[in-house]
């Protein structure tokens, strides 16, 4: 892979995109492709009202999940020139790996603030040379080569734990072989010291070569690491680079060791554990199933409250009854008083405030059966209540038998007035007394006629023959009403 000072088009697959505001859309449509290897990606520049967003010090993310693929990851943003707002990245190899749809944000941090753009899309397109592992061609290979690079992390450890267990396998030996030198020298002095070697004195020998004890060395750089191994046949290096950046590690990550290695000291008791502390969804975790249903319970019984009236010098008594003892209070007159009461509780107001008193006790035991509701159990108000709309007319029912003859009234006395009013003659009849003993009262009106208009005052005529009487037929007499009071007298026949 070229390096981007050398590589002529380094940086030609970076699209320009601007984010200037939270929630404004960022560029589309954007590419990616799996034979692009720090190809494409994303040249960004944060500003706001078009002005550049000085950035310093803050960092930026670009979180991503493929559709298809269904991974996702985390890649940081390389600062360009933070001051100005300016960050690049380019597209992960694991990001561009198959062909689809890959969900993407901006994520920008800054101390333990953070902001994320609107989500966009990058679309990653089809490997036109070939799928992973269809054959020898130079395509597979690249893409062999990309998954060899993610995994180089596995790979330099296992090189440094070969290069460690070279190293120790060569120390072992050296040190082996040291032991064996010294242990053949102390031999070669004691067989001296007895003469073994006691004869003429050969010729001196050649010196031998110089042995080599191997070394392994490794050393981090910030591409990867640099292994060195030198040994009797010469010096070998290998180059390992720096895999793709995993997952943020999580707690599940750790093990029971790990785990108990990073528990600090017991602190100091804290404060109770309060119900306000637990989240939703720890509540939620901790509902069990719902149980089974419980017994029924003993039937209720409702007080009854009663107010009686007292005389005026009195008040009002209420009386409450709740079919196991009865209390009575009596509110006498002189401070107003409203009261209140929905069933359980009762609410007095008076002079001296409001209290209430909710009179409903505890459920009791289930009482013997009653006796038979009647319908002298009822008041008028719930024989009011239970009144249904009228019904349809019923058939016409049988004849009854005759009843037996009723005792005859006697009229007891029987009253008469005329008054002095005109008009038409009328009489109103009052009948009082008892079915056995009856009253009668007459009341006459309109037996005046009414009064003509004063005619001139003639001049005196001369003394005519004796006149005819007047004319009073329209006129009640005396005789007319004595003889209706008469033919009153017999109301035997009369239905009362």
């Amino acid at each position: 892979m070229a390096d981007e000072e050398t590589f002529a088009l380094a940086g030609d697959g970076l699209y320009e995109v601007t984010w200037d505001g939270a929630d404004a859309p960022l560029r589309m449509p954007l590419l990616a492709s799996p034979a692009d290897a720090r190809g494409r990606g994303m040249d960004l520049s944060v500003v706001r009202g078009g002005e550049a967003v000085d950035l310093t010090g803050a960092t930026a993310y670009l979180l991503w999940r493929h559709r298809e693929a269904r991974a996702r990851g985390c890649e940081p943003f390389e600062a360009v020139d933070a001051e100005h707002g300016r960050f690049r990245v380019f597209w992960p190899a694991s990001m561009a790996c198959a062909e689809g749809t890959v969900d993407a944000q901006v994520v920008v941090c800054g101390g333990d603030e953070a902001i994320s753009s609107a989500p966009f899309a990058v679309r990653v397109a089809a490997a036109l040379g070939g799928v992973e592992g269809s054959g020898g061609d130079g395509y597979s290979m690249f893409l062999e080569a990309i998954r060899k690079f993610e995994e180089a992390d596995e790979l330099i450890d296992d090189a440094v734990e070969k290069a460690q267990q070279a190293a120790s396998a060569a120390i072992a030996a050296a040190t082996a072989a040291a032991t064996a030198a010294t242990e053949a020298k102390d031999d070669l002095l004691a067989a001296a010291e007895r003469g073994d070697f006691d004869g003429e004195p050969g010729a001196a020998g050649a010196d031998g070569q110089d042995g080599v004890s191997p070394t392994a060395k490794v050393e981090q750089t910030e591409a990867g690491a640099l292994i060195t191994v030198t040994d009797a046949s010469g010096t070998t290096t290998a180059t390992l680079a720096h895999g793709q950046k995993g997952d943020a590690l999580t707690f599940d990550d750790l093990t029971e060791e790990q785990v108990a290695a990073l528990r600090g000291e017991k602190g100091d008791t804290g404060d109770a554990f309060e119900y306000s502390d637990f989240t939703p969804e720890q509540l939620e975790a901790l509902r069990g199933p719902a149980g089974a249903d419980g017994a029924d319970g003993a039937d209720g019984i409702s007080p009854q409250v009663f107010f009686v009236s007292y005389p005026e010098d009195e008040g009002i008594k209420i009386q409450i009854w709740d079919h196991q003892h009865a209390e009575a209070r009596v509110i006498r007159h002189g401070t107003s008083c409203t009261h209140s009461w929905d069933g359980t509780v009762l609410t007095v107001t008076s002079a001296s405030g409001t209290s209430s008193a909710d009179l409903a006790g505890p459920k009791g035991d289930k009482g013997d059966p009653g006796e038979a509701f009647s319908y002298s159990d009822f008041t008028a108000e719930q024989l009011e209540a239970l009144r249904g709309p009228a019904g349809a007319d019923g058939a016409d029912g049988e004849n009854g038998a005759d009843g037996a003859d009723g005792a005859d009234a006697d009229i007891v006395g029987a009253t008469a007035t005329v008054d002095g009013s005109t008009g038409t003659p009328a009489v109103t009849v009052t009948m009082g007394g008892t079915p056995g003993a009856r009253t009668f009262a007459f009341a006459f009106s309109g037996l005046k006629g009414e009064a003509g208009e004063p005619g001139p005052q003639g001049e005196p005529g001369a003394d005519g023959a004796p006149g005819s009487a007047p004319d009073l037929s329209a006129y009640a007499t005396k005789a007319y009403v004595d003889q209706a009071i008469e033919d009153l007298d017999d109301l035997s026949e009369m239905e009362f």
